[in-house]
């Protein structure tokens, strides 16, 4: 391979991924053809220092895109490609050496849910089909406030309710 070209492939055509603990190869560069209709590339995510859990949790977001309207039998939108982009930038964003992995879930109006859980605390973070992420706490059941807005899905804010979930 020439230097400086570039490696575009599906996620399932990589089926190994390398974690702290193992020695398997994974690709730097991923590429999720099935965004588009087209054959075109359009979206190449670079993973290479991505862990495990980030892959497959991108990968799990993906596979909204192919919701279609009424996809929960109540009329429920599928998330667009700017919801999917955003939530995808809530994991990367995520830099915490081992974090509890979210349970991640379409939401009806076209959003895509967050949840987490660890002990008798609970973090939702929804990315809204506006765009905008909200938050939730919860502490033993009860919800902490009605839910906030977040500026963006930046590394520090995220992580700082990923570490309040974990302090508790």
């Amino acid at each position: 391979m020439e230097e400086g070209s570039m490696i575009a492939t599906t996620v399932s055509g990589w089926p190994t991924m390398r974690g702290e603990r193992t020695a398997q190869r994974i690709p730097p560069w991923i590429n999720f053809p099935e965004l588009s209709s087209s054959p075109q590339w359009v979206s190449v995510f670079h993973v290479l220092n991505w862990s495990p859990w980030q892959v497959d949790a991108v990968k799990r977001i993906l596979q909204f895109q192919s919701l279609r309207d009424n996809w929960d039998s109540y009329g429920g939108h599928p998330p667009s490609f700017d919801v999917i982009l955003t939530a995808s930038s809530v994991v990367r964003n995520i830099t915490l050496d081992d974090p509890p992995k979210p349970r991640i879930v379409p939401v009806p109006g076209g959003g895509i849910q967050f949840e987490w859980k660890k002990g008798r605390r609970e973090l939702e973070i929804e990315v809204r089909p506006d765009g905008s992420i909200e938050y939730l706490k919860i502490d033993d059941g009860d919800p902490i406030g009605d839910g906030e807005e977040l500026e963006s899905a930046s590394t520090g804010s995220v992580e700082s309710l990923l570490s309040w979930l974990i302090a508790g």
